[in-house]
């Protein structure tokens, strides 16, 4: 079953485990006190509303909100395919959290491969999406609204990019005017294609990193071009090699907008001191609403610590090289680091899971810092939404509540036993909890879930989408 995520998953070179009897649902948290009404929305952690449930595996859902209040979610499945392995599948609900959709709609029915891989989706302010994914090759499709397929052939398997053959591991970002850019790599070469609004493929262009295996990280849509961070290894294979990050701006015809011309290095990989992005991870870009772009993200180097970096719409760097370090505590190992960014006051809050130095014991941890690259909260010190206990805490999720912050993160219920999701809203002058209970039950269905994803609904910081993959593995 599916019940609710947000856009990204795992990397093209890391498959996702074959499962069984998976279903998707997904939950809506009010951020405010006085709400709608909640249409189908479930108000009752012991039934989440449900995307899909079907027989086989519905898994590793990628979800995108539109301005018109709508979720896309689109995800695997790996039952009813038309051919044997995993197609990908695409549901809509409408703001009061009703499918829309009779049938999902299926992006890649000949795809055969029993792995599945990283894909991507972004929205429109009109309510349409666009989903890029791998079937032999990359393709893009547009969906609007109402369902319907925009681009490509008359069956509505989306455009064809060129020489994608093979590859895997697209980012897709939406345009104003109705087109996109993807992004996917191979070996030591980054690829990127326009597609314009009528869905034919326009400009491209590459950017080659000699001697270096690339893999693209993130990528989204900025006036009159798009910002890309991908993971940058130091030698040709990606697996063993030590790994950075590296961000450029671009126009829609591939100019190259920052550094004159040259990729910026956002985290350089680094033998001593110890520093390296872990396998198959991959760091989300928050845009700044001015052109600029935010990155939190944690490394496996010595320290294993939660970072910090936000680029101007110059590419300027407010922090210092190789990010600011959100939590300097020498005592715990940080992971996992998701930011919120709250222009009103150009503050940031940083979440990140915790455990002792021999990962005994996990929590889960917040810090605000403002421009100066000052620690607001607790001291400096880390504020504690879960304190270390045994069982782990994963896929922990923030966003902005106007100058507040919301958390969503899964909670496993022994060292690999079934999880819930629990929901906290920090406030942002101090990091206290706002709710009357200060974490909330989510769900409490104690079954085996998975990639968890918290998103606005329809632009609003009042209302959000959590969604996850729910059911045995």
């Amino acid at each position: 079953m599916l019940c609710a995520r947000s856009s990204r998953v795992v990397s093209a070179s890391t498959p996702v485990p074959r499962a069984q009897g998976r279903i998707l649902g997904l939950f809506v948290a009010a951020g405010v006190a006085c709400a709608p009404a909640l249409a189908q929305w479930s108000a009752d952690p012991s039934a989440p509303t449900p995307v899909i449930v079907a027989a086989a595996d519905q898994a590793v859902p990628v979800v995108t909100t539109s301005g018109d209040g709508s979720t896309w979610v689109a995800y695997a499945d790996n039952g009813g395919s038309l051919v044997s392995g995993y197609t990908h599948r695409l549901q809509r609900l409408d703001a009061g959290g009703n499918v829309t959709l009779t049938t999902p709609l299926i992006l890649s029915p000949t795809r055969t491969s029993t792995a599945v891989f990283t894909f991507d989706a972004d929205s429109y302010p009109d309510g349409s999406a666009v989903i890029a994914y791998d079937e032999g090759e990359i393709r893009v499709q547009k969906v609007s609204a109402a369902g319907v397929p925009l681009w490509g052939p008359s069956v509505g398997r989306g455009v064809s990019i060129p020489l994608s053959s093979g590859a895997l591991g697209p980012q897709v970002a939406a345009m104003e005017d109705g087109g996109a850019v993807v992004s996917w790599a191979s070996g030591t070469t980054l690829f990127f294609q326009r597609i314009g609004p009528d869905g034919l493929p326009s400009t491209s262009w590459t950017v080659v990193e000699a001697g270096r295996a690339v893999s693209p990280s993130d990528m989204i849509g900025v006036p009159g071009g798009v910002i890309a961070m991908w993971v940058r290894a130091e030698g040709t294979n990606f697996v063993t090699s030590r790994k950075g990050l590296k961000m450029q701006r671009f126009t829609l015809t591939g100019f190259q907008n920052w550094n004159f011309g040259v990729p910026l290095d956002v985290y350089a990989s680094s033998a001593a001191p110890a520093r390296s992005i872990q396998n198959g991870y991959q760091p989300r870009l928050v845009g700044d609403g001015a052109g600029g772009a935010i990155v939190a993200w944690y490394d496996i180097g010595q320290t294993r610590t939660a970072l910090l970096q936000h680029y101007s719409v110059t590419g300027v760097a407010r922090f210092p090289a190789n990010g600011l370090v959100v939590d300097p505590v020498a005592a715990e190992i940080r992971l996992s680091a998701s930011v919120a960014y709250h222009p009103a006051l150009d503050e940031y809050t940083v979440v990140y899971q915790r455990s002792n130095l021999n990962q005994s014991q996990f929590g889960l941890g917040a810090q605000r810092v403002n421009a100066a690259g000052a620690r607001l909260w607790n001291g400096g010190a880390t504020v504690s939404i879960v304190d270390l206990q045994p069982n782990p805490i994963s896929f922990a999720a923030v966003q902005p509540a106007g100058n507040d912050a919301v958390s969503a993160w899964l909670a496993f219920g022994g060292a690999n036993g079934p999880q819930e999701v629990h929901a906290t809203r920090l406030a942002g002058a101090t990091g206290a909890p706002v709710w009357a209970s200060a974490i909330t039950d989510v769900t409490t269905t104690s079954t085996s879930k998975g990639r968890l994803a918290l998103v606005p609904s329809g632009g609003s910081e009042d209302w959000f989408v959590g969604v996850w993959s729910d059911g045995s593995a």
